[in-house]
């Protein structure tokens, strides 16, 4: 592993344990996580050069999912959490370790929806918005979204390491 992947690797990890025991995300875990891209981020790549990196990772993880924490289908730890990560990254990285942290929540989300029992629910939701009625009231579900956030990491890792970005 590239020394440059240990930092943000770190931070979701340090994110997925938190968020799993407690289904939370402390503001002392983003800012000890964002102290620690910060220097990182400067570490590998100078000053100037590290601190716009950052900042450009970060300022696109705030962009991307400001407005999910606005609608409530994300949590704003998630988001912060996101942020110390694009910190420690490019905005290449968190653009796509946002994309498909949605696509594996998505994924997660439908397969909870069908083992709970509730997949003709949705199935009948669907088919009624394509046509045009309102769909029924439904309990969301909500996920540690960081174990999305992970397992995006790991998708844009290996597609790295394969050569397909």
């Amino acid at each position: 592993m590239s020394a440059t992947l240990i930092t943000p690797t770190l931070i979701l990890i340090a994110g997925l344990i938190t968020d799993l025991r407690s289904r939370k995300i402390y503001n002392w875990l983003v800012l000890t996580c964002l102290a620690f891209a910060i220097a990182s981020t400067i570490y590998f790549n100078g000053l100037s050069s590290g601190l716009i990196q950052g900042a450009q990772g970060a300022g696109l993880a705030l962009v991307l999912t400001l407005p999910m924490v606005l609608i409530g289908v994300l949590g704003a730890g998630d988001m912060k959490l996101l942020f110390a990560f694009g910190f420690a990254t490019s905005y290449t990285a968190t653009l796509n370790v946002v994309l498909y942290s949605f696509i594996w929540a998505a994924l997660f989300g439908l397969i909870y929806t069908i083992a709970s029992g509730r997949g003709k629910k949705l199935f009948t939701n669907l088919i009624g918005m394509l046509s045009g009625k309102k769909p029924e009231k439904t309990e969301l579900s909500h996920i540690p979204f960081t174990v999305a956030m992970v397992l995006a990491w790991a998708t844009y890792v290996f597609s790295l390491k394969a050569g397909a970005l």
